[in-house]
């Protein structure tokens, strides 16, 4: 039984690779945000009223609570500086009890957060090319320090999924 945990930056297609990644395998996603929404809300509300290590924190206990089997799973780690501590630990935790595999759409940083910032103009909030960058800085070489396994892709998440799947074969994982 393993745990593929899939992290990235915000944009990096974490969840759609997830879930192309599962389907692949014909195993179950389990999506860590999914079951934070079902048992507090919605995370942006939760964020307003008891701030980001609040929800880092709820965030890492749902980590640690998921059942055990093989399950393909998308994880924010290091998404931005607060909670360093606790997310630091649950990087190690994934590597303990799984597969931890990042995902990049280009391995230059400001490509990446180019991609990326075009990706996250599509969704509900704002954020600046700036700040997006900048995250990209921060967690790049953290998430590089834990990955088990580094995928560069930016054709699609089947396509990423498909590499994530040999490297997988490759190394006897599954």
């Amino acid at each position: 039984m393993v745990h593929l945990y899939l992290t990235g930056p915000y944009g990096a297609g974490k969840s759609t690779t997830a879930v192309a990644l599962a389907n692949l395998l014909n195993w179950p996603c389990i999506d860590p945000d999914q079951v934070f929404i079902e048992e507090f809300g919605d995370i942006g509300k939760f964020i307003q009223q008891h701030g980001w290590r609040k929800m880092i924190e709820k965030s890492s206990g749902i980590l640690r609570a998921l059942p055990k089997g093989n399950f393909v799973i998308p994880q924010v780690l290091f998404g931005n500086k607060d909670g360093e501590d606790i997310k630091e630990k649950d990087a190690q935790f994934c590597q303990k009890n799984g597969v931890l595999i990042l995902i990049l759409p280009d391995r230059a940083i400001k490509r990446s957060a180019e991609i990326c910032y075009a990706r996250e103009q599509k969704r509900e909030y704002r954020i600046s090319f700036e700040e997006v960058l900048e995250r990209h800085k921060y967690s790049i070489p953290l998430l590089k320090k834990y990955a088990d396994i580094i995928v560069y892709d930016n054709v699609s998440p089947e396509n990423a999924a498909l590499k994530i799947k040999s490297e997988l074969q490759k190394r006897k994982i599954i």
